[in-house]
Order: structure tokens, then C-alpha cells, then sequence
């Protein structure tokens, strides 16, 4: 396995600042926490004057993924949608995302459920459904995977399709332990190395899921259980779903993280804070 240096230096912003991570908010489905989701907005907007020291510092927040619930996803998914067009189900996300404030820069990805090509590597979520939200100037629209530098700080950001096959193939990770397989895919160097299972994967001349460059931070979504760790002085983020458990998670047995927002001290990203909005 190629691995990452065992040694390796992070990176460190100069400032305190907080890049806030949420995924899988599922907009549209009747399982979406909107109270929960609503709580978080009024505290980002700085409406409890005890936690100002925090959100005062959020200058971030990176959508990783599957912010709408989509149309046609899995068989008979229009019982369980509280709004039943995608046009709508955008412009819904949208109204609720225009409350964020304007000095906070958001960082959005496509997941499996958003109207996007369904292979991966992903291009950026198609404007013509999400215009609302292309004609925020603080609002970027970018691919899955991603890998951006915010303040000195290298974050890869991917949704986590791969972890569909990963989850079932490697030892001893599970859907209840997520970083296991995040940790496995930094071992490997490869944001897909299963091929021929679940991922669809498109095929590119240059093959785009190469990990070339080793992150200071690793976030994926798309399992909606919350998990952490560090390895190898990377941070190792599962992200927390707003949708309440649904009768496919049942049926698997995964008991998913909800309305827990999640904060990267960009200072010392091997350091978060969490936030429980339930």
C-alpha cells in the first residue's frame, strides 16, 4: 500500500477560524429535520449571544454532499417525499441556505441524490435545477471529489460513494465505524480502489481519483453516521445526516448521527468541535 508519511507536517491556518461541515440534508424528503436544520441556521446567525466567541469565527461551511433528496433515486422513493419536483426541492434548499450569512463562504459538492451525472468523479450539481443557488456570489458550486486549499488548510471533500463497497469489503470497518474505510482509502491512495461493485465510475483518460496530494483534512458524507479520527496528522470526518432514519437504514441495521454540524479549528485542523442541534 502506498500510504501516507508516517511523519507528515499539517497545515495551519495563522487565524482561528471554523469551517463548519454538514451533509445529507435531504431537502425535499419527509424525513428532513428542517426544525433541526433551522436551529442550526439561527445559531450560525449569531442569535445566542453565549456561543458569539464560536460562530463569530465561522467563515466557512462545506456542504459534502446530497443536498436535496432528489427524484427517481431508489424504487418508490415518491411516497416518502414532502415535495415531489426537483425544481422545487432546489429552490426550497435554497431559501433556507439564503439565511446564511453573506460573510460566510459556502462550499458545496454534489452527492448521489442531487441532480448530477451519476458517476464518479462528479461535476458540480447542474445549474439549471440549482440556479437559485449559482447566483450567490458566496456560494461554490464545485466537483466531487474536491481538493481545496481554505487558509494554508488541504482538504479533500467527497461525498462517499465508494464507501458503499468499502464498508463491505475491508476488515473491520463497518457502516458504524466509518473512518475505518476513510482510513483505508488513504492507504490505498484511491478515492474508488473497488472496481465493478456499487461505485459507478466514469471513465476518464486521467484517472481523477488518485489521492496525489495528502490532505490535512478528509470529509465525506453519505453513510449519515458521525465519525472521527486522525491518522497519520490527517483528520478523518464522517459526516452526520438531517434526515431521520429511513426504512432502507432499518432494513441494514445502520442507526445514523443526526443534526450534529461539525467545526474544523483551521489553526489545528487535527481539532473539532461538535454541535448537537436535536
Amino acid at each position: 500500500l502506498p500510504d501516507i508519511p508516517l511523519d507528515r507536517k499539517y497545515n495551519r491556518s495563522k487565524e482561528k477560524i471554523y469551517a463548519l461541515v454538514v451533509s445529507d440534508t435531504h431537502v425535499g424528503s419527509k424525513l428532513f429535520l428542517e426544525n433541526s436544520f433551522r436551529k442550526m441556521l439561527d445559531w450560525i446567525k449569531n442569535e445566542n449571544e453565549n456561543q458569539r466567541e464560536i460562530t463569530d469565527r465561522i467563515k466557512y461551511i462545506i456542504f459534502a454532499g446530497d443536498l436535496v433528496d432528489g427524484i427517481g433515486i431508489y424504487p418508490e422513493q415518491e411516497k416518502e417525499l414532502q415535495i415531489k419536483d426537483l425544481y422545487a426541492q432546489y429552490r426550497r434548499a435554497a431559501q433556507l441556505i439564503d439565511e446564511i450569512p453573506d460573510w460566510v463562504e459556502i462550499i458545496m459538492i454534489p452527492g448521489n441524490h442531487d441532480a448530477a451525472r451519476p458517476t464518479f468523479p462528479t461535476p458540480p450539481i447542474f445549474k439549471e435545477y440549482a440556479e437559485q443557488l449559482y447566483e450567490k456570489p458566496n456560494i461554490h458550486m464545485l466537483s466531487d471529489p474536491v481538493l481545496i486549499s481554505i487558509h494554508n488548510v488541504l482538504f479533500l471533500i467527497s461525498h462517499g460513494r465508494s464507501l458503499d463497497d468499502l464498508l463491505t469489503t475491508l476488515p473491520n470497518a463497518t457502516f458504524n465505524n466509518p473512518t475505518r474505510a476513510l482510513k483505508g482509502i488513504l492507504k490505498m491512495r484511491h478515492l474508488a480502489p473497488i472496481y465493478g461493485q456499487k461505485t459507478p465510475i466514469f471513465p476518464l483518460k486521467e484517472d481523477l481519483l488518485v489521492i496525489d496530494d495528502v490532505p490535512d483534512v478528509f470529509v465525506t458524507g453519505h453513510i449519515h453516521v458521525f465519525d472521527y479520527t486522525i491518522y497519520r496528522n490527517t483528520s478523518l470526518i464522517s459526516c452526520s445526516a438531517w434526515q431521520d432514519v429511513s426504512t432502507y437504514q432499518k432494513m441494514m441495521g445502520i442507526i445514523p448521527t443526526v443534526g450534529k454540524a461539525i467545526l474544523i479549528d483551521l489553526s489545528d485542523p487535527l481539532r473539532i468541535l461538535t454541535k448537537n442541534f436535536m
